[in-house]
This record gives C-alpha cells, structure tokens and sequence, in this order.
C-alpha cells in the first residue's frame, strides 16, 4: 500500500473549488488499494464545506497539520496549539514592528476575528490559543513573511499558504508531522508516500515524501524542493494525470480538446 498525500486549494481542487470527473474517477482507483489523504490549510470549518471531500480518506489533515479532523464521525481526533501565553509574546512583537498588521485565529471551534482589529483586541484572540494565526498587513505579503518569521523564531512555525497573508502555527507542527504519524500508526514508510502541493506551506510534505511533486502553477520555492514538477496546474487535473502515469492506473484519460 502507498499513501498519497495532497493539498487542496491549487492542487487537487481547481480554481472553482470542484474536480472534474476524471479526478474523481482516478480517486476512486487509486483508493482501491491506497489510502488517499488531504493535508490542507484550510480549518475544519471549510474543510466540511467540499462536498467532494467524502471521496478522499476521512482523516483529514487541516490548519497545516495543528488538526487532525474526522469526517466520518466530525469530530477531531488531534489538536495541537500555539498557547495563549505564546500568543501573548508574537501578537505585540509583530505588531512592535508591523503597525498595520491585523490577526485571526483559527481554532478547531471556529475563527475568532476582531471588530476593530486594535491592540486591545487582542486579549479575545489569545485567551483560547490558536491551531493557527493568519497575519494581514498593508506591507507586501514578503516584507510581512520575513518580519513574522523573525518574530516568531523559537516559538511558533511560521509559512505561506496564499499571497495575502502569512500563517502560524504551533511549534514543530507542520503537514509533515501529522501525516508522518498518520504514516507510522498504518504502517506506511515515507518512501511509499508521494506529496503534491503548490505553496510554501506544502514544503514540509514535498521534503518528507518519497516523491514530493509540485504542480505547474506551484510557488518557485515548491518547484527547487520537489522531485518532480508537473507540466499541468490544478485547473487541469495534474495530480490526477500524473497519478495514472505513476501508479499505472486503468482511468481512461480524457480526450484531449483541440
């Protein structure tokens, strides 16, 4: 048995949220005999919004691996936080050197997002720790990521999922960690996991797997760490198109359209 391993947003799911039949198609294939996971950054919350997340492993891996969720039974099976505490060092460190930094935490409860985004605010964000704090400001997203990586050093792991803000989350907690555990309790060696992704937050992943695959459309961070970088993007089924190749799958390919 092999593990794949894959993120969401600009990986497996095209622009418009949804994959298309032939990825469907090859999902059903492959987890015949593999098991199939997600390993997102996105929170239970809008995990549990993808109708077509009941075709993928029900453990989903969420918040870059501070979450663990079960869909099956909707329920989390691991949480892991930066502690209310440390929230209380990073919020003013970054805002000491990011005036306009705005932040919102994620939990496996839900978000909690200020009214007015003032320093006095912050005391609702830390009091229940977060799984991951997303940090906005009006400076360009790499003048933040350098600033939040710098201030957060030894306390928290800082990464880049989108372009308009930088996460955080608990300390040696990534998408590697979750699933390497997942990996070890079914007997799973990472040399039989492939990971495809497409931003920073995928680098943990495509590093620990045995193939770590970036797609077309990946950050050029994700294409220098990974094995293999596709030709195709997520708009046109890359992951599942690769897998056919890899695993020698019988799903037909689509017609090509001229």
């Amino acid at each position: 048995m092999r593990l794949i391993a894959s993120d969401l947003d600009g990986t497996l799911l095209r622009s418009d949220k949804s994959w298309s039949a032939f990825t469907s198609r090859v999902i059903a294939e492959v987890r015949g005999n593999h098991r199939f996971v997600a390993v997102t950054g996105r929170p239970p919350r809008l995990v549990r919004q993808l109708d077509v997340m009941t075709e993928l492993d029900s453990l989903v891996i969420c918040t870059n691996g501070s979450l663990v969720l079960d869909l099956a039974k909707d329920e989390v099976v691991f949480d892991d936080r930066i502690k209310p505490a440390e929230l209380g060092t990073i919020l003013p460190a970054i805002r000491s050197e990011v005036p306009t930094a705005k932040f919102v935490v994620e939990t496996a409860d839900g978000q909690r997002r200020p009214a007015d985004w003032s320093p006095e605010s912050d005391d609702m964000l830390i009091e229940q720790g977060a799984n991951k704090l997303i940090v906005y400001s009006d400076d360009p997203i790499d003048d933040l990521t350098e600033i939040v990586v710098a201030t957060t050093s030894g306390i928290a792991e800082p990464t880049r999922s989108h372009d308009a803000f930088v996460e955080v989350g608990p300390l040696g907690v990534n998408k590697a960690s979750s699933l390497a555990q997942l990996a070890i309790e079914w007997g799973i060696t990472k040399s039989d996991t492939i990971a495809y992704g497409d931003m920073p937050n995928d680098l943990a992943i495509i590093k620990w797997a045995g193939l770590g695959v970036a797609m077309g459309n990946a950050h050029p961070s994700l294409k220098l760490a990974a094995n293999l970088t596709l030709d195709r993007t997520n708009d046109d089924d890359a992951v599942a198109h690769h897998l056919v190749t890899e695993l020698e799958l019988s799903t037909p390919r689509p017609p090509i359209q001229l």
